[in-house]
């Protein structure tokens, strides 16, 4: 049964290899109990913001073996970058959203959980 330190460190443990394979720079953190945020700063400000809801997480990741769950975490996490924020993206100048589209299409390929 996966708890939220379970979940803590398996985020973590993906967003840290995520950063390190491709050389980008971001934090993940805490800032709402029951919910992850991982932030990137583009070279001009702009930010993307993927927050992680875990009652979502749990219901998926405990309906299935570890590492299934592992995997699947993976997938939400490839998934969430991966995918751009119209609402945000908007905002973002020309520089801020090539970046961003980078990091978008290095998602893609991280996968650190399944073979």
């Amino acid at each position: 049964m996966w708890q939220t330190t379970d979940l803590i460190a398996a985020e973590q443990y993906w967003f840290d290899r995520f950063c390190d394979r491709f050389g980008w720079q971001g934090s993940l953190r805490r800032q709402y109990p029951g919910v992850s945020s991982l932030c990137f700063t583009g070279p001009h400000g702009g930010i993307k913001q993927v927050d992680l809801d875990d009652e979502l997480l749990f219901d998926q990741l405990n309906a299935v073996p570890h590492q299934r769950g592992q995997e699947i975490l993976e997938s939400w996490l490839i998934f969430s970058i991966s995918n751009p924020d119209p609402l945000t993206q908007r905002n973002f100048d020309p520089t801020d959203r090539q970046y961003f589209h980078q990091l978008e299409q290095s998602a893609v390929h991280c996968h650190v959980y399944s073979n």
